[in-house]
């Protein structure tokens, strides 16, 4: 198993139907491929979690790669996982307040956006973006 997350910028915003939309269409493929995950939408950026076989979230990462609808500003990859974190999440929405409620959208947010730039090494940062998932997946599933 392998888990990909991203931050990405809409090319144009997102208006309430065209995510719903989205969301719709992603519970729905995934449910198909046997891929889980969390999508959070925010201040004009995405961020999702997926987590599944490794040539389903391979394929499912190029279809989003090469989506023109929005512009992938950072993305890391975990392999091997041994067990999906949100088995039963075919993409579940997490609301902006519920993750700044418990302290970690503007942990996980930031670290995404561009501590690529910070003096952290790389690993690092990497390590604090899983922490944030991790600390999702035991507050919310």
């Amino acid at each position: 198993m392998k888990a990909y997350i991203y931050i990405s910028e809409p090319i144009h915003p997102f208006s309430d139907e065209a995510l719903e939309s989205l969301i719709e269409e992603s519970i729905e493929r995934n449910s198909d491929a046997g891929i889980t995950g969390f999508l959070c939408y925010q201040d004009g950026l995405f961020i999702q979690y997926f987590e599944g076989e490794q040539q389903a979230v391979d394929r499912l990462f190029l279809r989003i790669y090469q989506d023109k609808r929005h512009k992938l500003l950072n993305y890391h990859i975990r392999e091997p996982i041994s067990s999906p974190k949100f088995p039963h999440w075919q993409m579940k929405v997490i609301k902006k307040k519920r993750l700044e409620a418990n302290n970690i959208e503007p942990f996980l947010f930031n670290q995404l956006k561009g501590l690529k730039d910070d003096n952290s090494s790389h690993f690092d940062w990497q390590s604090m973006v899983w922490r944030g998932v991790d600390m999702i997946a035991k507050k919310y599933v």
